[in-house]
């Protein structure tokens, strides 16, 4: 069972008073990953879990892993894809935006350094597994562990 030890993140749902929103359904570890690291660089996080945008006010919110807007992956041409073929998943694209901008804020003395290293070692490597880009993906992780959270179906 997963727990909420993230206290700066709540969850509502109502969009109207969400800072943050994204996909509702199967938790995806793009997505889960990347409402963490939301929690690190927003004080407050209230995260609305919707099955769709619509025509919902989206303005001065950060909208992820759907709406096909800047941080997310489902459009036509995916949102982006890396040098090296790797495409980016609602984290990568998260990361690519505000990486650096947390490293400073957290006091990393090397933040290009860094940021290449979490990108090339835990980023990277989401982003492949959740586009389905298997060849790229390394056993350094695995992507599915958020699967347990998912409620089972039966």
């Amino acid at each position: 069972m997963c727990s909420n030890n993230y206290k700066n993140i709540q969850l509502t749902t109502q969009t109207d008073k969400a800072n943050c929103i994204t996909h509702s359904g199967r938790f995806h570890v793009d997505d889960v990953v990347s409402t963490i690291f939301l929690s690190k660089i927003i004080d407050n996080v209230i995260l609305s879990r919707v099955p769709t945008i619509g025509n919902k006010d989206v303005k001065d919110k950060i909208v992820y892993d759907i709406g096909l807007g800047e941080f997310d992956h489902h459009q036509k041409n995916r949102n982006g894809q890396r040098d090296n073929g790797i495409f980016y998943s609602s984290i990568g694209l998260l990361w690519r935006k505000f990486g650096k901008e947390y490293l400073k804020k957290i006091g990393v003395k090397y933040i290009d350094k860094t940021f290449e290293y979490m990108d090339k070692e835990l980023i990277q490597n989401i982003d492949a597994a959740d586009n389905m880009q298997f060849e790229y993906v390394e056993n350094k992780i695995s992507p599915d562990f958020i699967k347990l959270c998912n409620p089972r179906m039966e």
